[in-house]
């Protein structure tokens, strides 16, 4: 089906046709574009992921890393502003496709109905309804998570340490904690709450001091002529950037003014503040965060440079994905390594990456101290044979283009025929573990969901729970895609099935014959549902049996190279250890 068939009419564009027929809406002499559900070319029902230009797609997975470098070159703001608003940017290019598709359709001479619950759908149309006459319908869906497993707050509790809580209750109830006053020389400010930070605050304090550094941004003053200035240098790159690589598509131009507008009227209203608290400070401040990102560690680092502040950047990896994925080959300019003074980092593998990344500090110090995570262990959730953990996340959140190579409508039609063609088909008992936040849109949610229902040995969970605390309550484990919740995966010691999604995500090439060696390695291919399902069909006591064989041919000390698990004593006395030669 091509785009240019569907010309000069109505066109109803849906999140499926079950919102059509609740709010009874006549369909006939209408095309209807669903972001969801099967297509009837009879009946002039199309899939809207089918219609997207896929050369346009390809052409953009492959020159998205090229044309992000052009952008951050010709950004004459701030470093942290600039690294960030590149980030942003690298993110959105992988929507650029769905405004082409739209900009066709209006130029084929469509009049564009539009049925949504979906937030980011709406938001979409929202900046095409600035330029062009659209009818929307929107009624936001209160999303409704998975009620199978409620957690205690005891529960929650205790999955921290005695540190980690008293950081907390300091958050909670301590002015001093705040207010920076009555300063030491040396001052460490917590910005995110990773662990091992909040493990070692004691530690902080009885050599130096540590603070907590919040700042409201629910009222966020509008910009000023002073601001609008600054904010052209970024209005006037975008203008160039769409022109000459996105065809001057206005709505996606919107669409990128938008964000950065956004996240610069933060970064204003937090560098202001910041700028009250530190003007009369002479301390050497160190600020603790796991990437510098998001609006006040952004406006912070620039701060600290305009004013020649004594501000140094200790930062910590998040997940384990650069070990494993090539992905991030094309991120580099997002890293943490490129802004940071001081990183620790899990691995030697991830050591080597980071020091090869072309927009690296050239002063930083990268330091590899293990990992470690919190294996507290939820009694309350009941044993299962098998847990898929799901992280095809949605695409209608600025992901990387390379997330959206295979669409919407293909992840849930993979997912759909693992439940339909393999798990239904077991007689095991399966958890169907969903990614959850703001990332996933309830569209595919919902839909996945709803399927699941109807099969009695399947269980939907998508509660804000780290998968490798449930690990302990099942047999087998079955993912996709090399990020961080592999390497729990792998550390968890338990039979690991890994499905490559090279389309998506690709598992380093070097690494392929390792996991066929270590693990059940499935290629994502046409016959990945008969191989699953043949897998499965063994007994728990066979597949147990052949994953002990394979274990047996481990001879490449792969989790030491690259997921290197340590205790936590063992990861915060290296922390330590840094620290104190880090700090004079």
């Amino acid at each position: 089906m091509k785009i240019s068939e569907i010309h000069n009419c109505k066109i109803i564009l849906a999140d499926d046709l079950e919102i059509l027929e609740k709010n009874n809406v006549v369909t006939d002499d209408a095309a209807i574009i669903t972001f969801i559900g099967e297509e009837n070319h009879q009946k002039k029902i199309y899939n809207f992921y089918n219609l997207l230009d896929h050369e346009l797609h390809s052409k953009f997975s492959i020159s998205s890393k090229s044309i992000s470098e052009e952008f951050h070159e010709s950004l004459p703001i701030g470093l942290a502003l600039k690294k960030n608003i590149t980030r942003i940017f690298y993110g959105q290019i992988g929507l650029y496709p769905y405004f082409d598709l739209i900009k066709k359709l209006i130029n084929n001479r469509n009049k564009l109905n539009i049925y949504t619950d979906n937030e980011k759908i709406f938001n979409i149309f929202k900046i095409i309804e600035k330029f062009e006459n659209l009818n929307i319908f929107y009624k936001k869906k209160i999303i409704n998570h998975s009620p199978y497993f409620k957690f205690s707050k005891l529960d929650l509790l205790r999955m921290y340490s005695l540190s980690e809580i008293i950081f907390h209750i300091k958050k909670k109830i301590s002015p001093t904690f705040k207010n920076f006053i009555n300063l030491k020389s040396n001052v460490f400010v917590h910005l995110s709450t990773e662990t091992n930070f909040l493990s070692i605050d004691k530690f902080l304090n009885s050599k130096w001091q540590s603070k907590m550094l919040e700042v409201n941004l629910t009222n966020v003053n509008k910009l000023n002529s002073k601001d609008f200035q600054e904010f052209d240098k970024i209005f006037e790159a975008t203008q160039l950037i769409v022109k000459s690589h996105f065809d001057n598509n206005e709505y996606f131009k919107e669409q990128l003014n938008n964000e950065f507008k956004n996240f610069f009227e933060k970064y204003i209203a937090c560098y202001n503040k910041v700028s009250k608290i530190f003007a009369n400070l002479d301390s050497k401040f160190y600020f603790l965060t796991k990437i510098i990102r998001g609006p006040l560690a952004t406006s912070l680092y620039d701060y600290g440079k305009n004013n020649n502040k004594r501000f140094f950047w200790i930062s910590h990896q998040h997940g384990h994905g650069i070990e494993i994925a090539d992905i991030h080959k094309k991120t580099q300019i997002t890293k943490e390594e490129t802004l940071s003074d001081l990183l620790f980092v899990y691995t030697s593998i991830s050591k080597q990456k980071r020091e090869h990344n072309k927009f690296i500090n050239k002063n930083i110090k990268i330091f590899n101290i293990g990992y470690h995570n919190n294996n507290y262990k939820f009694n309350r959730i009941p044993k299962y044979d098998i847990i898929y953990i799901s992280n095809l996340n949605q695409e209608l959140a600025g992901h990387e283009i390379e997330m959206s190579a295979l669409n919407n409508f293909e992840k849930i039609k993979f997912e759909e025929k693992l439940i339909k063609e393999v798990f239904s088909q077991l007689d095991y008992k399966i958890l169907f573990k969903e990614y959850p936040g703001s990332k996933n849109s309830n569209i595919k949610n919902n839909y996945i969901k709803d399927l699941i229902t109807s099969h009695k040995n399947i269980t939907y969970f998508d509660e804000w729970l780290n998968a490798e605390n449930i690990y302990d309550k099942t047999s087998v484990i079955i993912t996709s895609l090399p990020t961080s919740g592999l390497a729990g995966a792998i550390k968890s010691k338990k039979p690991l099935i890994f499905i490559d999604i090279k389309k998506i995500m690709p598992l380093r090439k070097n690494l392929i014959e390792i996991f066929k060696k270590n693990f059940f390695y499935l290629n994502f291919d046409e016959n990945i549902f008969i191989r699953l399902k043949e897998l499965l069909s063994k007994s728990l006591v066979e597949i147990e049996s052949i994953w002990e064989s394979k274990k047996k041919l481990d001879e490449s000390n792969f989790e030491h190279y690259y997921i290197n698990n340590l205790s936590k004593n063992k990861v915060l006395t290296n922390l330590k250890k840094e620290l104190n030669k880090f700090v004079v």
